[in-house]
């Protein structure tokens, strides 16, 4: 949070947020195993997406809760039979997109309102196997997506329209995914190194 100088992270046992006067825990995750958070600048509310420990059933059900500040009660916008892979939002048009993957080897990008409804879809892609993460362009209001097993980085509209591929090959399993101004940067799985290109006509 730009404004606080403030860092939210997530652990496998908690959420926190820390500043220049320490660190304090905001939420404690339980049985539930964490893939994303997400900021609400506006509000200072915590999207968080995490999979929910099911070794009984061996069933994948994942699920984004909203943390609310500042008393920190928990609500659950989003149930879903996939894995959640990452999750960022645009606040500023009130909406949230979630990447999931399922055991079948397919993947989707979904959109919704800030607070889980209207959920939706984006139909139109293609190739979408195994979306691992998420990055928003809000001015160009743009989602970009790094698939996991294709190794590429690709782009749509917040409809779903004007997909392209923006990295072709990058270099290793992506892991982690950000835009800045006009480019990309991703990390990737067992390499010491973070790769940065310029987008061209985003």
């Amino acid at each position: 949070h730009d404004q606080s100088s403030t860092l939210y992270l997530v652990t496998s046992a908690d959420v926190s947020r820390t500043n220049g006067r320490g660190t304090k825990i905001i939420y404690h995750l339980n049985d539930l195993l964490p893939s994303a958070i997400a900021l609400d600048r506006a509000t200072g509310n915590v999207y968080l997406s995490a999979l929910v420990n099911t070794t009984n059933n061996g069933q994948d059900r994942s699920i984004i809760k909203v943390i609310t500040s500042p008393t920190n009660a928990d609500v659950n916008i989003i149930t879903t039979q996939s894995i959640i892979t990452d999750l960022v939002m645009d606040s500023s048009v009130g909406v949230l997109f979630w990447s999931e993957h399922s055991k079948s080897q397919s993947g989707r990008i979904i959109r919704s309102a800030m607070d889980g409804s209207s959920s939706r879809w984006l139909h139109s892609l293609n190739k979408v196997e195994y979306p691992i993460a998420l990055a928003l362009d809000s001015i160009q209001r743009r989602v970009y997506w790094a698939d996991f097993r294709h190794h590429t980085i690709s782009s749509c509209d917040y409809e779903g329209a004007k997909q392209k591929i923006i990295v072709s090959n990058t270099r290793g399993q992506p892991l982690s995914l950000d835009f800045f101004e006009s480019r990309i940067m991703w990390s990737i799985l067992a390499q010491n190194a973070i790769y940065s290109q310029a987008i061209q006509n985003a």
